[in-house]
């Protein structure tokens, strides 16, 4: 939250628009405004998409100020769920994990003509790897971040391990978006 408080404070968009996929209860979102000072929270506009409709409807209840979709990654490309045009950034927190390279290839296809800047908290061991691998053990993928972000526009801005890592979260990419949008 706070990696991405400092990035937001570093905008000087009138209106700030921070998205999550796969946002489940709100509660990185709700880390992120807490660390915002006053002014940059008033500009900060926080949306996610959860496709876990009980996470939906808690989220909703629990954070009134924000907008809360049900819906998958495919929906968030493939459906009008009245998302913001644009994503000043974008987090996606413990999702790329549980899925296979082409979703990730196309959803970050999408996000890459409307981000700004993209936070993925993941396992990142494999970032520079020649492809993804599959941990058989626990049926999840261990993406080669560098090579599917570069392809899809993306650029890592910077790297860093957990301080408290977890198997699917031993640390953060930012990556900015390098395309002519």
């Amino acid at each position: 939250s706070k990696l991405i408080a400092k990035l937001l404070q570093q905008s000087s968009a009138d209106t700030i628009n921070v998205f999550e996929a796969g946002c489940f209860a709100g509660l990185n979102l709700a880390m992120i405004e807490d660390q915002l000072p006053e002014p940059t929270k008033r500009r900060t506009r926080f949306t996610g998409v959860e496709p876990n409709a009980e996470a939906v409807k808690f989220a909703a209840k629990t954070y009134p100020g924000f907008r809360f979709v049900r819906g998958s990654l495919e929906d968030v490309y493939s459906r009008d769920l009245g998302l913001p045009e644009r994503f000043d950034i974008c987090l996606v927190s413990s999702v790329f994990i549980i899925l296979d390279p082409e979703t990730v290839r196309n959803f970050l296809g999408f996000l890459s003509a409307r981000t700004e800047h993209l936070v993925i908290c993941d396992d990142i061991m494999n970032v520079d790897g020649e492809m993804t691998v599959l941990r058989d053990s626990m049926n999840t993928f261990i993406h080669n971040f560098r090579q599917l972000l570069t392809k899809a526009g993306f650029q890592i801005d910077s790297l860093s391990l957990a301080t408290q890592p977890e198997r699917d979260r031993t640390g953060f990419i930012v990556a900015s978006s390098i395309r002519e949008n």
